[in-house]
């Protein structure tokens, strides 16, 4: 029944006071958040329950707000309504991820100077890496997160073998950092 109500109508009749097509608005509307959700915001982090609830937000929004001259049905708005919702979210989810990175750079900063340079010192002497390939992939490729085809373009090798050297070097490398 409420696939045939006219979408305009229905928002009349809820200004109106009538529950009944809100409620139709509402289930005409439930399945395109979900769909919604699960084609842009589930990557994201997002939680379905926090996005549904953000969703019926926008959708009490664009009832409240739309009006015929907009020159829109009221699909096209509440869909604007809802995307510029979840840009915002995303944007509001990126901002704590990078407030969590910078909390870790700062407990990490704590370390001196001084302690991590004897760690890196301490770690050197128990790799004894051998040859120049070696220290590259150490020094660019671990600590200075160098790509492994940079790394092998330079010393003219395959990226297989600097690959595997690479896993192996940062083996011992958590091998030596747990035992310490």
């Amino acid at each position: 029944m409420y696939y045939q109500a006219n979408d305009n109508e229905l928002i009349y009749l809820i200004r109106e006071g009538n529950t009944l097509a809100y409620r139709a608005l509402y289930k005409k509307y439930e399945h395109l958040i979900y769909k919604f959700y699960k084609e842009n915001m589930e990557s994201n982090g997002v939680l379905l329950h926090d996005f549904m609830q953000e969703g019926l937000m926008c959708l009490e929004k664009a009832i409240h707000i739309y009006q015929e001259k907009y020159k829109c049905s009221f699909y096209s708005f509440f869909i604007l309504l809802l995307r510029r919702n979840s840009i915002r979210l995303s944007r509001k989810n990126d901002l704590s991820l990078r407030e969590k990175s910078t909390e870790y750079k700062k407990e990490n900063s704590f370390i001196s100077r001084n302690s991590r340079s004897f760690l890196l010192e301490t770690v050197v002497r128990e790799l004894n890496l051998k040859n120049q390939l070696e220290k590259d992939i150490f020094y660019d490729g671990i600590l200075n997160s160098v790509k492994i085809a940079d790394i092998a373009r330079k010393h003219a090798s395959s990226y297989q073998s600097v690959y595997m050297k690479y896993k192996k070097i940062k083996q011992k490398v958590e091998k030596i950092l747990t035992n310490a």
